[in-house]
């Protein structure tokens, strides 16, 4: 069996090799393969049947005379009945082919015999000719609400569009590389597409890496045939060793291809990320309102449109109308009755700011603390808190911020917690960008009486950040003290404040603020009008001139309640930024400004998380397991990345050997080269040559310790004798032609040197054999 695989190989074996055929199915496979891992849509496995589909057109149409127009529209006419069959399900299902085949027969017997029946296929032309119009009616609607501004999403043309760029982009470059041998030209549109799509998902990046790492190779693979093909076409004599030393090199330039872009993103300067998105951010801005207006509810990843971006404020500037879209970034799964059955309104906080300048916000420097799945970040526990565990699905939210209603206390997975100082935590990220996670937050549970009944004794870190004010123009401050004249209370005082800020109109129309005015001002003297970011910038502002400690918290409002799913769907639009205000004993407790929003309910009976320590080690435990799971799915996902360096690497070790042995066999002869790759398998083999002994003496020594090692084996031993007797016989006939090449007035002939290099050939796979039977038994 294996003989006739390899002579089947051999036989339909491509001139140009398997290498080369490999690597270029790798990279069409590529694409699909990033596509499908992305999850835009569901039923996206039918793109590696369309790439495999059409990687064979185009090395059938490289191989066939046509010009290259008519290979263009060839694959073109086919691409489109692939895709409109596959993705469009318009094929008809196997059992009516098969009925239908079956009926044809039948009608012929009955023709035969003068009989006239009903024409077979007819039911399979009436089934295609059905979907082809199913099909044919959804294009057609689609394309009325594209031109309407108004298109209903539909997942089926957005796979079918998706498909045909696949075929295209597969049958362009393998037609390209086989009939032309022009490896860029074949393979940039399939890295063009990669690209965007691991710009726009997030995902795909070590599909991406194995693409470059595969177009190097096949660079350097078609560079050397196109070599040897013109010093063939000119006579000139080459050494076939030459292969070894372009395999090593591409070898090596491809693993230093494949680092090089895994580091070089890590440090980009930000003066270039702002260089891409002045000159690039309105064309992807145009393209993501086109992808908007033709496929409006996609499930797709959010792209950042700008450096900074991704929460509330954007830039840490109070600006113009914000760009939100209807675009779902975040589902979330709480361990809590819906709401309107016992469940609260939540906030997915990202991070809160302290210092604020006039302008809007600054990032501060912050300090990270590493801790594992499960590990809190804090050993402090609140009065007036509950626990609450959610899973977040994130669906296209840039960088690596976990999202956590309250305060998040430990996620399910390797974390950085970003601290101000010991006790005040800013935001929380995973070590690596994450699409779903499980996290364990501290929510408040603590009645209005409770917050009122508070006091005023802050630590000394809270009133040193929390209380901190750039100049403010004097209306501002006396704004302030007037909202609070009459209220005993901390609690009060900020409840005075909301109440005052949400009769201003909301909305998000408004200009950019004049330069060199403060914005708070602006908004509450000059504008009375804008949306959240200014709602909570005014009420800090207000709070702390007044002396109640507060900050601003950013993130995206609670979403919609998907009943049926039993999650929250949050969208673009909903990012919010609301206010926190410290009390002493319970922590940061929200607050909303904001006159679209609802403000927080305030209920009681949260404990100390202390006193529920048992379920609180219990929760912590479950995270840590989910978390070891999670690192599982997580490695199994970068399947090909490790891979390809374990291949490169083995390659490299195999290359470096080739080379090494080739060095030390350099400058002898047929029979000295084969008698010294004896001895090397006989150490191997536990029969190294004595310095006394002769080359027919350690020939028979060898044959003695073959013939042990096969009938000591535990499988096969049968076969291994015969093996074993075989080889010895070999060994003595290499060694005769040794001691005569070596010592003998009449060497060997060039038929005696063809002879000891096919009786090597024979001999090296039984001493594989033998070798693989003693490693066994060991």
């Amino acid at each position: 069996m294996p003989t006739l695989l390899l002579r089947l190989l051999r036989r339909i074996r491509p001139r140009e090799g398997w290498l080369i055929l490999l690597l270029c199915m790798t990279v069409v496979l590529s694409l699909p393969t990033s596509l499908l891992l992305a999850g835009w849509v569901q039923g996206g496995g039918v793109l590696v049947w369309l790439a495999l589909l059409a990687a064979l057109l185009g090395l059938a149409l490289a191989r066939l005379p046509f010009p290259g127009w008519l290979s263009g529209l060839l694959a073109a006419i086919f691409g489109l009945e692939a895709t409109v069959g596959l993705v469009g399900r318009t094929l008809p299902p196997l059992r009516l082919l098969l009925d239908e085949c079956n009926y044809a027969l039948f009608w012929l017997w009955r023709l035969m015999g003068g009989r006239l029946e009903t024409l077979p296929f007819q039911a399979l032309v009436n089934d295609v000719g059905r979907r082809l119009g199913s099909f044919g009616d959804r294009l057609w609607w689609w394309a009325q609400g594209v031109a309407r501004g108004g298109a209903r999403q539909d997942n089926v043309i957005f796979l079918f569009f998706v498909g045909l760029l696949v075929w295209a982009a597969s049958s362009w470059a393998v037609w390209w590389l086989y009939r032309r041998q022009r490896v860029l030209v074949a393979l940039s549109p399939t890295g063009m597409l990669l690209a965007v799509n691991v710009f726009y998902a997030g995902e795909g990046k070590d599909w991406l890496l194995l693409f470059l790492g595969c177009l190097t190779a096949l660079l350097m693979a078609v560079h050397l045939i196109s070599l040897e093909q013109r010093w063939a076409a000119a006579g000139t004599d080459y050494s076939h060793e030459i292969r070894l030393d372009m395999f090593l090199l591409g070898t090596l330039l491809m693993t230093a291809v494949i680092v090089v872009s895994v580091v070089v993103p890590s440090i980009a300067s930000r003066r270039t990320v702002e260089w891409f998105w002045q000159h690039f951010s309105q064309p992807l801005e145009m393209a993501d309102e086109a992808a908007q207006r033709m496929f409006p509810q996609l499930e797709r990843p959010v792209r950042a449109s700008a450096p900074g971006a991704g929460g509330l404020p954007r830039a840490h500037l109070l600006g113009g109308r914000p760009e939100l879209t209807t675009q779902v970034v975040l589902r979330v799964w709480a361990d809590e009755p819906p709401p309107g059955q016992g469940g609260e309104q939540h906030y997915w906080r990202s991070r809160t700011y302290a210092i604020y300048n006039g302008r809007g916000w600054d990032r501060e420097d912050l300090h990270p603390l590493v801790r594992g799945a499960g590990e809190p970040w804090s050993e402090e526990l609140l009065v007036g808190r509950r626990e609450l565990l959610q899973r977040v699905k994130v669906m296209g939210v840039p960088g690596r911020v976990l999202y956590a209603a309250g305060e998040p206390l430990a996620p399910d997975r390797p974390y950085r917690a970003l601290l101000r100082d010991a006790q005040d935590l800013a935001a929380m990220e995973a070590e690596r960008r994450t699409v779903e996670y499980t996290i364990l937050s501290a929510v408040p549970a603590v009645s209005e009486d409770a917050l009122r009944a508070a006091g005023e004794e802050y630590p000394d870190w809270v009133l040193e950040r929390y209380l901190q004010l750039p100049p403010l123009p004097e209306r501002v401050t006396a704004l302030a003290r007037q909202l609070v004249v009459g209220q005993e209370t901390p609690y009060d005082r900020a409840q005075a404040i909301e109440s005052y800020l949400r009769t201003i109109t909301y909305t998000l129309d408004i200009e950019q603020p004049p330069e060199g005015r403060d914005v708070v001002d602006y908004f509450l003297f000059d504008l009375r009008r804008g949306y959240c970011d200014y709602y909570a910038t005014a009420m800090v502002v207000l709070a702390r001139s007044v002396g109640l400690p507060a900050r601003l918290a950013v993130g995206y409002a609670a979403g919609t309640y998907n009943e049926e799913e039993g999650f929250y769907e949050v969208t673009e639009e909903q990012a919010h930024s609301w206010v926190e205000a410290y009390f002493p004993r319970y922590g940061w407790i929200p607050f909303e400004p904001t006159a679209a929003r609802v403000t927080f309910e305030r209920r009681g009976g949260g404990r100390p998380l202390a006193a529920q320590s048992a379920d609180l080690a219990e929760r912590l435990r479950e995270l840590r397991a989910q978390g070891k799971l999670a690192q599982l799915r997580e490695a199994m996902r970068r399947w090909p990345l490790w891979l390809g360096a374990g291949v490169a690497a083995l390659i490299v070790g195999a290359a470096a050997r080739m080379v090494w042995r080739r060095r030390l066999e350099a400058g002898l002869g047929v029979a000295q080269r084969l008698y010294l790759r004896l001895t090397r398998w006989g150490d191997r083999l536990g029969r190294r040559p004595a310095a006394h002994e002769t080359p027919t003496e350690f020939a028979h020594g060898l044959a003695e310790q073959l013939a042990a090692l096969a009938a000591a084996a535990r499988w096969g031993r049968q076969r291994l004798l015969e093996q074993g007797q075989a080889a010895a016989q070999e060994a003595g006939e290499l060694a005769t032609i040794f001691v005569q090449a070596q010592y003998s007035s009449h060497p060997p002939t060039e038929a005696d040197y063809r002879r000891a290099e096919a009786l090597w050939q024979r001999l090296q796979r039984r001493l594989w054999a033998l070798w693989m039977a003693r490693w066994l038994r060991r």
